[in-house]
């Protein structure tokens, strides 16, 4: 997970190969750091068929973007006949986006994100999507207070359109102590 500092031209290039889609012309500047599954699972507690994010370009410290392949069987028993990538999984996508950006921005061996709620946000999709398709995530970092509580904001495109948004998502950071979760990261992955 290291990070450079490129010009926001070659940054955009560099990640864009990485997730291997193109990004929309927004790109902040900042610190690059490329994250892997591998990565990606060091910083957030879903594993399995509950993490869809399969990789991150992370521009330090306060925006985030992500890929998330949907599969038909993914979307299975959400209309028969079609089936298409419902709210709630792109929501989940942009949950976790919005995680990892939350995450980059604390020591994460220590603390936990955990999620409070969307404020007065409303999860708006704009189209019905058909799998399998590869998502883009953007999670934007908007306002920390007092250092434990992040708001973030997440978009959702789906072959270079904005397909949903998700608004004023609110993490709290509670001590792993707490939860019960593993601080050391080679017990994590026994």
């Amino acid at each position: 997970m290291a990070q450079r500092k490129l010009g926001v031209r070659a940054a955009r290039a560099e990640a864009q190969e990485f997730l291997g889609t193109r990004l929309p012309a927004e790109f902040p500047e900042g610190e690059l750091q490329l994250l892997d599954r591998s990565c990606i699972e060091i910083l957030v507690a879903e594993r399995g068929p509950h993490l869809r994010l399969s990789r991150a370009a992370l521009v330090a410290p306060d925006a985030i973007w992500a890929v998330a392949s949907i599969s038909v069987e993914s979307c299975a028993g959400h209309f028969e006949r079609r089936p298409v990538i419902h709210l709630a999984q792109m929501c989940e996508c942009a949950m976790q986006a919005a995680l990892l950006v939350t995450a980059a921005n604390v020591n994460y061996e220590t603390v936990a994100p955990i999620l409070v709620g969307t404020g007065d946000s409303r999860a708006l999709a704009k189209t019905l999507l058909e799998p399998p398709l590869t998502l883009l995530v953007h999670a934007q970092k908007i306002r920390e207070k007092l250092g434990v509580m992040f708001v973030v904001n997440s978009k959702i495109f789906a072959n270079a359109s904005l397909a949903a948004r998700l608004d004023r998502v609110n993490f709290v950071l509670l001590p792993k102590s707490e939860l019960g979760v593993s601080i050391n990261r080679a017990e994590a992955r026994q």
